[in-house]
């Protein structure tokens, strides 16, 4: 069986990611936390989802599957954006949102979306990295609503139902996010390959 690391130290999005995506023959890796995750130097999601793609390839030897994401808030010039996990100062999602409850109070705009891009290498220095990307729109509350999820999940509002990510289930979650329509784009690419070349 062909393993592929996963380049985080989210625990959370791995759980995500085996719910969602079916990989022929292969095994997905949660990296376990084993070396010192590299620094996100990136402007965009995609330049540091490809800067942990690479870090955690060359140190394991195996292919990878990376991500980065984050939430995108119109009013806010579309911020926190690559800055989210660390929005408020410190990787504390409490304390990110509580920040941007704040920032959100006078504006009467409150739409956002959250944005997912992955990106799968089957080796350091794979010339043809694949990758894929997806938006979840919505709009942020004013207060936490629901106890499921993670990060910004208790005050994002799905646009379509108008329930928190935290609010609706894991499985509805994961049939509609923008990791779910991201994952789906890369896993039929990633099935195209043959693994063993």
């Amino acid at each position: 069986m062909n393993k592929i690391i996963f380049a985080s130290s989210n625990y959370n999005k791995f759980e995500e990611l085996v719910r969602i995506i079916k990989l022929k023959n292969t095994e997905i890796i949660f990296s376990d936390n084993k070396f010192e995750a590299p620094e996100e130097t990136g402007t965009t999601f995609f330049e540091n989802a490809l800067i942990k793609a690479k870090y955690y390839s060359k140190k394991f030897s195996l292919p990878v599957i990376s991500e980065d994401s984050g939430l995108c808030v119109k009013a806010l010039e579309y911020q926190p954006g690559i800055f989210s996990s660390t929005y408020s100062g410190t990787n504390n999602a409490l304390e990110n949102n509580r920040k941007l409850l704040n920032k959100l109070k006078d504006k009467k705009d409150r739409s956002c979306f959250y944005f997912c891009t992955h990106v799968f290498l089957r080796k350091f220095d794979d010339p043809f990295p694949l990758f894929s990307s997806s938006q979840w729109n919505g709009y942020i509350a004013k207060e936490s609503i629901g106890k499921n999820g993670f990060g910004y999940d208790p005050i994002f509002i799905d646009s379509k139902s108008g329930l928190s990510a935290a609010a609706i289930s894991l499985k509805k979650k994961n049939s509609i996010s923008h990791r779910f329509r991201s994952l789906k784009k890369l896993e039929k690419k990633i099935n195209k390959l043959n693994l063993n070349e």
